[in-house]
Formats: C-alpha cells, structure tokens, sequence
C-alpha cells in the first residue's frame, strides 16, 4: 500500500469517529476538525489543531508528501481516534451511572409473586442458618478433640 492509501485510511478513520460521536454539520474534512476542536474540551482542541496543520502540509505537498510528515500525521490521527473512542465510552459511563428518578418506575409485585418470594427468602434464610450451626459445631468439635488431645499428651 502507497503512503497516499496510508494517509487516506487514517484521515477516514478519524473523520468516521468525529462524524459519529459529534452533531457535525460541514462536508470537508478540514472543516470538520475546525468544527470538532470547538466542540471538544481543550486537551483534543490542541490536538485537532495539530492534525489540521499536518493535513494542510500534506494537502499543499501534492502527490509526493514527505515520509516523517505524513507519519506524523497517521500517527496523530490514530491517537486521536483512541482519545475520542475512550471519552464516548467514558461519557457512556457516566449517562449509565446517572439514573433520574424519573426513568425508574417500580411496580409493586403481585400477591402470587410476593408470596413466593417471601418463602422463597425464608428457605434460604433457614438453609444458611442450618448450614452455619453445623460448621459451627464441627469446628467446635475439632477444637475440643485437639484440645483433650493436647492435655493428654496424644498429640
């Protein structure tokens, strides 16, 4: 694959990321990052501006951009991709942490399902209660065994 290819899939990849994580409304991928750098906090704005600055270095380059300049580019572009990836999903955090009291509506149970959920508490409430009182009384016995052993020199 050519340098050209290169830069063309990097600049697409970042103009699919700006295009569905931001309402932008421009056609042109330098428009867009102008757009995107005023939507976005400080730290990516630096960095947008960055990538436009490449990009028009490579744009007035012609067909032949230089190989440090156009990594450069796929690289800032790459990295930027990751940061606007990572701040969708954390802001997707946040939207699923905050809950409004008015998307939540609890409907009570009905009685048939109140009941079975009652007993259904109470037999396990009793099963862990049985379990804890004999490993309570294994242990017990153990230690009394190990202790009787102790004093009379058995063990």
């Amino acid at each position: 694959m050519e340098i050209s290819g290169i830069i063309e899939s990097s600049q697409r990849q970042l103009d699919e990321a700006l295009t569905r994580n931001l309402p932008l409304k421009t056609a042109d991928f330098a428009s867009r990052i102008t757009e995107a750098a005023a939507e976005l906090p400080d730290e990516f704005s630096q960095s947008l501006h960055r990538i436009l600055n490449l990009h028009e270095g490579l744009v007035s380059s012609g067909g032949h951009p230089d190989m440090q300049h156009a990594g450069e580019f796929c690289f800032a572009c790459g990295a930027m991709y990751e940061k606007i990836q990572a701040l969708t999903l954390a802001q997707m955090e946040v939207e699923n942490a905050i809950i409004g009291q008015d998307s939540v509506s609890a409907t009570p149970l009905a009685q048939a399902q109140s009941e079975q959920l009652s007993r259904f508490i109470a037999a396990r409430d009793q099963l862990f209660r049985k379990t804890a009182d004999m490993t309570l009384k294994i242990l017990l016995t153990g230690l009394g065994l190990l202790f009787l052993g102790l004093i009379f020199g058995i063990v």
